[in-house]
């Protein structure tokens, strides 16, 4: 007779801003737990704007300098790429839990891909201003437009750390496993 069957306006049991909140908080600690993670990345960032900055000091003003500040810009690029594959093992590893979780529709995978990112982003954004202050003065470039170039340079920066984790990321989540995603990584 009168049993009501209930009916959901969505198969989540939260909305996404729910969602969102929940799966940012545990991205968020993940990442502060994996200490020596973030020494690996902090350490190769000091070390290699060192080596950058002293292999380009304080170059001259000249066309010569200004070719040798693309040289410099370019081997850093590549180097920031490269150093975001680390977290195709990272992703590689938490890929079961995460189809597990979509899977029982605890939250959409949009929401877990965009909180992995601004996780990411609260590392990654002090690595770029490290970096981009040490190779942008040991190279002799200064303030002397009010900070308009160091800013653009740091902006640059800070999108070419995003670019190489999202490309990271679509290897971890596409690929799969972690030689083929390493792989396909140094190819991108």
């Amino acid at each position: 007779g009168g049993l009501k069957v209930p009916t959901f306006a969505s198969v989540f049991a939260k909305g996404a801003m729910d969602q969102f909140t929940t799966v940012m908080r545990r991205s968020l600690a993940t990442t502060a737990r994996d200490l020596d993670t973030i020494r690996s990345q902090f350490g190769s960032i000091v070390i290699m704007g060192f080596v950058f900055g002293t292999l380009f000091f304080q170059l001259a003003t000249d066309q010569s300098g200004a070719t040798n500040r693309v040289a410099i810009f370019f081997l850093s690029l590549i180097f920031i790429c490269f150093s975001s594959s680390y977290k195709i093992q990272l992703l590689i590893k938490s890929r079961s839990s995460f189809f597990r979780e979509t899977t029982a529709n605890m939250y959409r995978g949009w929401v877990f891909y965009v909180t992995q990112l601004l996780a990411d982003a609260a590392v990654f954004i002090p690595r770029a201003t490290i970096f981009t202050i040490m190779v942008y003065f040991l190279s002799g470039l200064n303030l002397e437009d009010g900070g308009a170039r160091f800013f653009l340079c740091w902006i640059g920066v800070i999108l070419v750390f995003f670019l190489g984790l999202t490309i990271a990321e679509s290897c971890a989540f596409g690929l799969p496993n972690e030689q083929i995603g390493l792989g396909v990584f140094t190819l991108l």
